[in-house]
């Protein structure tokens, strides 16, 4: 009887571990919960909502992959550890988790190589993170408040807020690196968050002071890193993507707005206070949606409105990412 319970114990481990990983067939997308510090992962194939698959560290806030690793960037938020959680996409568990230095808050990242580039909002820096080593190595000093980093094959863009620690606006600044050196620098908006490549050019996202300066997107040319034209959406827009000859920028006071890139025109598109990150795939938009204490969503978004409704719980989804398989 012990033999026959002992082999039925090690049939339902070796059962559980080969469903977890052949758990999310298909396109996925994954979802960060920056204050449930949880990863939630949508399949679509499926129409299945996966809650709670990996536990981070402290207000997951941004994801890089690698192939079959993942690198989950936790800004530790005001009381928290801030951190790297590296990821078996395999198996969806954390292999490690790596400590930033303390009141670092890293913000966003980009992979140049077996370098993770990411941004420290706390510190005005730029970390080097050795994805080989899963250590920093190095670190570069850049503008105030750095947020968005952008890596177009060729340079690194960092969008630097110009937050003060009182929390009024200086100068918003667009950063330029090359390797390990700061290259250039151009003044933008107030508070860049965002940067879109659009070819010859840099879309940055301004979301404005939230009071008297509303909501711009900088027109900025690569070559020369000067400043082409302005779009004023208005509003306080956060973070977009480009399809084809369009920009679709969140704004969380709960739009989305689709702005033409040749004529400038700008239709809104209504889809819920807490409008916070946008992805693509499977011929939809995907925004999170995460109004404060309040059920957050995960929407699909076609011919310009809301088709699916996704309820996430009340956790703070904020990133995501689409998956193709």
């Amino acid at each position: 009887m012990k033999k026959i319970i002992y082999t039925l114990t090690i049939l339902l481990i070796i059962t559980a571990c080969s469903r977890k990983e052949e758990l999310i067939p298909g396109d996925k997308i994954i979802i960060l919960n920056n204050v449930g510090n949880t990863v939630d992962i949508y399949s679509v194939e499926e129409d299945s909502l996966y809650m709670d698959m990996i536990k981070t560290g402290d207000v997951p806030n941004y994801m890089v992959i690698d192939e079959d690793r993942g690198y989950i960037i936790n800004s530790g938020g005001i009381s928290g550890t801030p951190s790297i959680s590296v990821i078996d996409m395999e198996n969806w568990e954390v292999e490690q988790e790596i400590p930033m230095p303390q009141g670092s808050n890293p913000w966003a990242g980009v992979l140049v190589k077996d370098t993770l580039y990411i941004t420290s909002y706390g510190l005005d820096k730029v970390y080097l993170f050795d994805i080989k080593e899963n250590k920093i190595v190095d670190s570069i000093d850049v503008g105030k408040k750095p947020e968005g980093i952008l890596y177009d094959g060729e340079r690194i863009y960092i969008a630097c807020t110009g937050i003060n620690p009182d929390f009024t606006y200086s100068d918003g600044y667009l950063y330029v690196i090359n390797g390990k050196d700061v290259e250039d620098s151009v003044q933008v908006g107030k508070n860049p968050q965002y940067i879109i490549d659009g070819g010859d050019v840099l879309y940055v996202i301004c979301t404005g002071d939230y009071k008297e300066v509303s909501g711009k997107v900088y027109i900025v040319d690569k070559d020369n890193l000067m400043v082409k034209d302005s779009i004023n959406t208005g509003g306080t827009p956060g973070y977009g993507i480009k399809r084809e000859n369009y920009l679709y920028i969140t704004d969380y006071s709960g739009y989305l707005y689709r702005i033409d890139t040749e004529t400038k025109e700008i239709k809104k598109i209504e889809t819920g206070t807490g409008t916070t990150w946008i992805t693509c795939g499977d011929d939809k938009l995907w925004i999170s949606v995460s109004p404060y204490n309040e059920t957050n969503y995960l929407k699909t978004i076609r011919e310009d409105r809301v088709e699916k409704e996704i309820e996430l719980g009340e956790k703070g989804a904020g990133f995501i990412m689409y998956l193709s398989q």
